[in-house]
């Protein structure tokens, strides 16, 4: 009988450790696939972060392919966290792009249409001007994109380079 409740005990906190997942987000340099996220957190899950993170929430706004926030501001070289909610109908993305290459990484990711494991990877071109990016993110969930701000001052493109998207769903990162 005691071993009964003891495994019934064990199962619980199993069960518990599992209906509760921690997401543990790092910061540092870009990943080879230019994507500094480190798993895409689903809403309400903790995420782990250094103190001084400055966590954007990012959304679109529905049926205008437009992300809600046309501009963000954040510190050079300090810890950035987008939490990019999906909240429309259809797939969309967010990458961060080095000054002056929206027009580049927008028309690549247009001639993605014709590769056929385009949506395989996430309809992110293969450029040096894309610093950060999330894979495509299913309607109604939410990824949290992390990485360290640049330390060069500006204004850093961001956009969806879904096929037709990156004309009207784009912003600014301003770095201060």
């Amino acid at each position: 009988m005691r071993l009964n409740f003891v495994m019934v005990l064990l199962v619980g906190f199993l069960l518990m450790s599992l209906h509760f997942p921690a997401h543990h987000v790092s910061f540092g340099d870009v990943n080879p696939d230019r994507s500094n996220a480190v798993g895409g957190t689903k809403f309400g899950e903790e995420v782990f972060a250094p103190a001084d993170t400055q966590f954007i929430e990012m959304g679109v706004i529905v049926g205008q392919m437009k992300f809600d926030k046309p501009q963000i501001k954040v510190k050079a070289g300090q810890p950035v966290a987008i939490v990019f909610k999906n909240n429309d109908v259809m797939l969309h993305n967010i990458l961060i792009l080095h000054p002056g290459t929206l027009e580049q990484v927008g028309m690549a990711a247009d001639k993605m249409v014709a590769d056929p494991k385009a949506q395989e990877k996430g309809f992110i071109p293969e450029l040096e001007a894309v610093m950060h990016a999330s894979p495509l993110v299913n309607p109604g969930a939410t990824y949290t994109l992390a990485f360290t701000a640049p330390e060069k001052k500006g204004d850093y493109p961001y956009v969806c380079t879904f096929p037709g998207h990156w004309r009207l769903m784009k912003g600014i990162m301003k770095v201060e």
